[in-house]
C-alpha cells in the first residue's frame, strides 16, 4: 500500500517552475531518501508533500486520499514536518516544547491528558531527552534543539515523518544520533519517513531508496546500488566519484578525491 503517491506534480512561483512534473510513490513503513546538489527543488518537494506550498499542476495521494481533502488538524496528525534548524532557541522548556506536538488532538480549551502526558513522556524517553525536561531551549545546543524537534514531531503521533535536511548544522555524533532516532521511531511504529539529505554515504545508510533531482527535475528514482552510480552522480554532481562498499553495511559509499 502506498502512503503518499505524486503524480506529475509541477510547482511555479511567478515566473519559475521549482518542480516539473514529478511522481513517485512510499510504502508503508519506508524511508525514502531526496538527494541531489543545491538548487535541485528538494525542500520545495517536501513543502509540497506538506502542504506548505500548493502544486501548480499534478495531484498528491496521502494514504489513498487526496492532500488537499484533510482538514489541517487530520493532516497533523497524519504527517509532521522537522526542518534543518530545529527549534528556535525560545524561553520555554523542552517538554513544554514537546507538549506543543499534541495540538491537533485539542480542542479550543482542552488541556493536555493523562493519555498526552503519557505520548510526551514516551517522545521525550524515546529522543533520550528526560534528563533534560525542565531546562530552557534557549539553553541547548543545536543538535539538542534538533532532537527537541523531533521528539515534538513524534509526539503528533504521525504515520509519517518529513525531515528536511535534520542533519545539515550537526556535528556527525548528532547526524548519527538524529537518523538511528528516525530509524528506531519507523521500527517502533511501522512509520513511513522522507528524508532530504545532503550527505550521500548517509542517504545510503538510512533510506531503502533514493530519488535523486537536479533543476526541479527527479532525474533518478531506485534502490540504493541503482542510484549511487559513479556515472549517474557524475552527471548530476560534476564531480566523478569512487564508488566502494562499506566494509559492515555492504552497500555503495562514496569517496572524492582531490584533482592532479
Amino acid at each position: 500500500m502506498h502512503m503518499i503517491q505524486a503524480t506529475d506534480v509541477s510547482l511555479q512561483i511567478g515566473q519559475r517552475e521549482i518542480l516539473s512534473n514529478i511522481s513517485f510513490q512510499v510504502r508503508r513503513g519506508e524511508t525514502l531518501g531526496i538527494i541531489g546538489p543545491n538548487g535541485s527543488g528538494k525542500s520545495s518537494l517536501i513543502k509540497v508533500i506538506s502542504r506548505l506550498f500548493v502544486p501548480s499542476t499534478g495531484s498528491i495521494l496521502l494514504d489513498e486520499k487526496p492532500l488537499v481533502s484533510y482538514s489541517s488538524k487530520m493532516l497533523a496528525r497524519k504527517m509532521a514536518v522537522v526542518s534543518q534548524e530545529g527549534m528556535a532557541p525560545l524561553p520555554i522548556t523542552v517538554e513544554e516544547a514537546v507538549a506543543m506536538g499534541r495540538y491537533p488532538y485539542h480542542g479550543f480549551f482542552r488541556r493536555n491528558t493523562a493519555q498526552d502526558a503519557e505520548v510526551i513522556q514516551h517522545a521525550l524517553a524515546r529522543t533520550g531527552l528526560e534528563a533534560m525536561a525542565c531546562k530552557l531551549l534557549e539553553q541547548l545546543s543545536g543538535g539538542e534543539r534538533q532532537r527537541v524537534a523531533i521528539a515534538c514531531a513524534m509526539a503528533q503521533e504521525p504515520e509519517v515523518l518529513l525531515l528536511d535536511e535534520p542533519t545539515t548544522y550537526l556535528d556527525i555524533g548528532y547526524q548519527i544520533g538524529i537518523l538511528n532516532l528516525v530509524r528506531e521511531w519507523r521500527r517502533e511504529t511501522d512509520g513511513t519517513a522522507v528524508l532530504v539529505l545532503h550527505d550521500l554515504n548517509l542517504a545510503a545508510q538510512y533510506c531503502d531508496r533514493l530519488i535523486l533531482m537536479e533543476n526541479g527535475r527527479m532525474t533518478h528514482s531506485g534502490t540504493i546500488e541503482e542510484t549511487m552510480e559513479a556515472q549517474l552522480l557524475s552527471d548530476v554532481y560534476g564531480v566523478k566519484p569512487l564508488i566502494v562498499t562499506h566494509p559492515n553495511l555492504q552497500i555503495p559509499q562514496i569517496l572524492l578525491e582531490r584533482s592532479s
